[in-house]
């Protein structure tokens, strides 16, 4: 099935931002891609970036620029040159091999496919071994360097140690030499001897105390060189850990294909045991209908011979040719089976025929002409029939065509005069017909901008958002819009200035009283509980702007009050 994109034309190539891409030292595919198309290149490369956004995938040269790549937040993948890729989900770092697997596909062999996957999965099995026994001795190594270490660790102490006791011991030698001067020289010569030993004792003394101190920094080198070994041990580990989760990863991902080569090696599989039954039932039916083939040969034979056959089946096809049918299709109408095929059809048709009229072929050729010539009658006035429709249909659609007009130029004349009378009071308006359809009733929308200023006010779909005043107005405009059209005569409105305050009842008036200078054969009758000052200032205000009204023009009728 195709790949169907919707999209519109107009919207402008994406331009992504420095944030949402790679680092700027790194290359992604966005930087590499291109499309020669100049009227839809941008469409093509707008739904590439929507559907993969390869502004966030990393092309990189080497394995460790990928992972230092797939670090970012904004990369999503790092590809390195062989198909290889490295990706960064929270603090796990995963590695994709870009290595083919040779996976089944259609023309190939699974069995072959298989045997390559196994080895594959063996050398990565012994891969995964070696690795296992390089971090079995690397763990060795370093738990003897962890020994070393704590070794030297304790010789460190017990040289300090031993440093400490030999600086005590010379403090109390200096302490007793010190007494024993000053207690006298009563005996210079047993003092002499006493100074004597005391030196000696303190050679002795120092002696130990720089056996001590040399002690003390070959253990501190000794712990300095473990501690390094432990850290290069611990680093060898943590990288043949990693080493180890990439052959883990490869070899599960050769586990998946191997599995899918087995499961599409079993398909074949039956698919050719299948193949195989079918193959054995055309051939049991080949000979059958070789068999009968050669029965049917040597009937056809005894009622005509095979080269008269071919001179009548070549004349009956070139009949077919001169009639303007194809060479093809002449030849598959005179095949062997489109001829068996419609000689069956025909006797059927013929067995058929004649049950249904009870009588022989040549009774019913005869009711068959006495038939068709009425049938020929029939379509006769049925094509005069058609063409009395077809003139009335065009007629009808004319009609209906200049009544659509009419109605859309009526719409357009009631909503310019509406537009009119409701401008000279300083607003805008507009009337919508939405007319009926056979799911929908018509309605009529009237919208009204108070004042004109459409950021100020804005549109009011709903009469009921305006004022008493601004109400009765619109109705009076609208009524007077849609009188231009009504038939009738009279013209008669009933309290049409209720709410309204003075300025909007006078630009009524004038309203009014223009349009009945408009229409002098219309008689209009107003009816108001207001006061009539509003008629005398319209009547000046028409005088002033150059159209007076007659005398006698209109007739001012003061009705009393019932009850008095």
């Amino acid at each position: 099935m195709p790949t169907i994109t919707v999209t519109s034309f107009d919207v402008p190539r994406h331009a992504i931002s420095d944030r949402h891409r790679t680092p700027a030292h790194v290359t992604n595919l966005m930087d590499v891609l291109g499309c020669s198309e100049k009227n839809c290149g941008h469409i093509i490369m707008n739904h590439i970036v929507d559907s993969a956004h390869p502004e966030n995938i990393a092309l990189c040269q080497s394995a460790d620029a990928a992972k230092q790549a797939a670090q970012h937040p904004q990369v999503k993948s790092a590809f390195i040159r062989d198909g290889s890729k490295y990706m960064q989900r929270g603090q796990t770092m995963t590695f994709y091999s870009g290595k083919p697997y040779g996976h089944a596909r259609l023309g190939g062999d699974s069995r072959a496919d298989m045997v390559h996957l196994q080895s594959q999965l063996a050398e990565k099995q012994v891969e995964l071994e070696a690795a296992n026994a390089q971090f079995k001795s690397a763990e060795a190594t370093f738990q003897a360097c962890f020994r070393a270490h704590k070794a030297a660790k304790q010789e460190r102490s017990s040289a300090i140690q031993c440093k400490n006791e030999a600086q005590s011991q010379w403090s109390e030698l200096l302490t007793q030499s010190q007494a024993d001067l000053s207690v006298g020289q009563a005996d210079e010569g047993d003092t002499d001897r006493e100074l004597r030993e005391l030196a000696q004792q303190l050679v002795e003394a120092q002696q130990e105390v720089m056996t001590a101190q040399a002690e003390c920094d070959r253990a501190v080198r000794t712990e300095q060189e473990a501690f390094e070994a432990w850290e290069s041990k611990r680093s060898e580990g943590s990288k043949l850990q990693d080493d180890n989760d990439c052959i883990n990863n490869e070899i599960q991902a050769q586990e998946l294909a191997v599995q899918d080569a087995k499961a599409q090696l079993h398909y074949y599989e039956c698919h050719q045991h299948d193949t195989n039954q079918k193959l054995e039932a055309l051939k049991s039916s080949l000979e059958e209908s070789q068999k009968l083939l050669a029965s049917n040969t040597q009937k056809a034979e005894q009622v005509c011979g095979r080269q008269e056959g071919d001179a009548a089946l070549e004349a009956i096809k070139q009949k077919l040719m001169d009639r303007g049918v194809a060479e093809d299709v002449a030849e598959q109408q005179l095949s062997t089976e489109a001829l068996t095929q419609a000689l069956g059809k025909l006797r059927a048709k013929m067995t058929h025929q004649e049950k249904e009229n009870g009588g022989k072929g040549e009774d019913i050729l005869l009711k068959h002409a006495e038939v068709q010539s009425q049938c020929k009658e029939h379509k006769d006035r049925l094509q005069r029939l058609q063409n009395t429709y077809y003139l009335l249909r065009t007629a009808c659609d004319k009609r209906m065509s200049d009544l659509h007009r009419i109605d859309r130029a009526l719409e357009e004349s009631v909503n310019a005069r509406f537009n009119f009378y409701m401008y000279k009071k300083g607003h805008t308006g507009m009337i919508k017909v939405k007319r009926a359809t056979e799911k929908t009733a018509g309605t009529l929308e009237i919208k009204v901008r108070i004042g004109g200023n459409e950021a100020k006010t804005g549109n009011v779909k709903d009469l009921k958002q305006l004022s008493g005043g601004e109400k009765s107005y619109t109705t009076v405009a609208f009524a007077l819009a849609l009188g231009e059209w009504t038939q009738s005569p009279f013209r008669a409105m009933d309290e049409f200035d209720v709410f309204m305050d003075a300025i909007n009842r006078r630009v009524a008036m004038e309203n009014l009283f223009s349009n009945s200078l408009e229409h002098p054969d219309l008689q209009f009758i107003l009816l108001t509980p207001q006061d009539i000052n509003a008629v005398e200032e319209a009547k000046k205000n028409l005088a002033a702007r150059g159209t007076p009204l007659p005398e006698d023009y209109c007739k001012v009728v003061l009705m009393r009050s019932a009850r008095e």
